[in-house]
């Protein structure tokens, strides 16, 4: 009845990762990268966790002073192990 509504309609389906995904994640993707120890490994790991929540949050402040969306995703999170892996190299 009211296609304009439908067609112009977005819908949010991004969640957050809880803490313990990111880290998992992270963990099986550095498994390739030598470290001195793995708790080094794990450290990096959380690090990385802990960076990506980070950003979640920073983007919760933008759209409260901005109001302005921005996303955080499953491949943004990937893509920062990946620059960490070229920085490395």
């Amino acid at each position: 009845m009211f296609p304009a509504v439908i067609n112009c309609t977005s819908i949010d389906w991004f969640f957050e990762w809880p803490r313990n995904a990111l880290v998992d994640v992270a963990t099986r993707k550095l498994i390739d990268i030598e470290f001195p120890t793995d708790e080094i490994r794990e450290g990096v790991a959380a690090n990385m966790a802990e960076t990506h929540i980070a950003i979640g949050e920073a983007n919760k402040e933008f759209l409260a002073l901005e109001r302005r969306y921005n996303y955080t995703t499953p491949t943004s999170f990937l893509e920062l192990i990946k620059f960490y892996e070229s920085l490395l190299a």
